[in-house]
């Protein structure tokens, strides 16, 4: 008898609330929200039950930027995942945390 096990550990994107925030980097008045990233154990891609919580972080919807809450995030040259909030080195062409590509 041959079993086939496809499991693994998959990143979520999850609001923490949805009271919007001012975004420091861009001006935008209510555009950023308190968001982390959860990883859940998946079988058979779907995610069953939550193994770690993220830290939360402020990601404003319309510059892509992240920073903790609270903080005024420091201007850069480096990109952030869309997906996890993940910053990225300018040479990446996929997130090395959630495997989104960045084109």
């Amino acid at each position: 008898m041959v079993f086939f096990f496809i499991g693994g550990v998959v990143p979520k994107t999850v609001r923490v609330d949805d009271k919007p925030r001012d975004c420091a980097e861009c001006g935008g008045q209510g555009t950023a929200y308190l968001q982390r990233v959860d990883h859940y154990f998946s079988l058979f891609f779907v995610r069953l039950f939550p193994l770690t919580r993220g830290e939360p972080f402020l990601q404003c919807e319309k510059c892509n930027t992240t920073s903790l809450p609270g903080d005024a995030p420091a201007r850069s040259s480096k990109q952030v995942c869309s997906n996890c909030g993940w910053q990225l080195q300018p040479e990446f062409r996929f997130c090395p945390i959630c495997g989104s590509s960045l084109f």
